[in-house]
């Protein structure tokens, strides 16, 4: 009787290269998951939000406003791209104090977005230009810093 070979048995050798290849597919597919996922954010910003930016300042500033506790007007906001990342720009931006009068003016603020800030929700670069600040002391002697109260911010 001629020798026979066993059949369908996996040598641990196959069965590393099985291992390898399935990991291999499993990489491929999460890198087209990441690769997709960034696409599908920058077109986002680039076909929503940069040509449509001005549509959403009064959100903008309710946000902002909620986050600080003072209320916050934004003259005028725009956007424009600088190679494949956009820029923003926000003009004549106030903060207005308990009386509504302007206690800090940004005349304006240009925010940068890269490829490293959009991961982690931030900008890139945040420059601000001819800050105007407005302190004054009420009758009760509290001093009053951009609209703040001093007293109550060392309180919280």
């Amino acid at each position: 009787m001629p020798p026979t070979l066993p059949q369908h048995t996996s040598t641990p050798r196959f069965t590393a290269w099985r291992g390898i290849s399935r990991l291999g597919s499993i990489l491929g597919w999460a890198c087209i998951a990441a690769t997709s996922a960034i696409t599908v954010i920058w077109l986002t910003i680039y076909l929503v939000i940069v040509p449509r930016i001005g549509e959403f300042r009064p959100t903008l500033e309710t946000k902002l406003s909620e986050s600080l506790g003072v209320p916050l007007r934004i003259g005028a906001i725009s956007a424009r791209l600088q190679g494949i990342m956009p820029t923003f720009e926000m003009h004549q931006v106030g903060l207005l104090d308990q009386q509504g009068r302007q206690a800090l003016l940004l005349r304006t603020v240009t925010a940068s977005l890269s490829p490293q800030s959009l991961f982690h929700l931030g900008f890139d670069q945040l420059v601000i230009e001819q800050p105007e600040l407005s302190i004054h002391r009420n009758r009760d002697g509290h001093i009053f810093v951009a609209g703040l109260d001093i007293e109550r911010a060392a309180d919280t």
